[in-house]
């Protein structure tokens, strides 16, 4: 072999690993956005049904950790996975299970009024009504406001 196909060889090798670090380099670079190509952003307002914006509606991907919670105006933005299901929940009311849908997803929830009539609000704090007997009276025999003992320094005595 002459010393000039030798250096064409050299050239060859030289760029042919050059071809493969670009394509490396290339593969590496578009990696991640193949793997992005499968989630949705959802954004969007949750209100009352008065129109009203709802402040701290949990807002969660279906069988995942992922989820938000809608801010003072009622809005929020979330990123799930395509073809996934968005769970709205929020105490007093009615959880909506919603399909992922690309853009705005305006949700409005409704009273849970079956759930409502089972709570009761006592002084305290609150309890199912069953058990609410937290603020009854009850006495015995003596009557409210007669003394027990008949002179005032025997109430002391040990």
């Amino acid at each position: 072999m002459t010393k000039e196909n030798l250096k064409m060889k050299d050239m060859m090798r030289n760029m042919n690993v050059k071809r493969l670090s670009a394509l490396a380099v290339l593969l590496l670079w578009c990696v991640p956005f193949l793997l992005a190509q499968g989630s949705v952003k959802v954004t969007g307002k949750v209100t009352d049904t008065m129109g009203e914006p709802m402040i701290g509606v949990s807002i969660l991907e279906k069988g995942t950790s992922n989820g938000v919670i809608t801010d003072i105006d009622g809005n929020y933005t979330l990123s799930v996975g395509e073809g996934a299901t968005i769970v709205y929940s929020y105490i007093g009311y009615v959880t909506q299970e919603k399909a992922a849908v690309a853009g705005v997803m305006d949700i409005v929830l409704s009273d849970d009024t079956q759930a409502l009539e089972e709570v009761v609000v006592v002084g305290y704090g609150v309890q199912k009504k069953k058990f609410g007997n937290g603020c009854h009276l009850a006495g015995k025999g003596r009557g409210y406001g007669k003394p027990y003992h008949r002179q005032p320094h025997a109430g002391h005595a040990g």
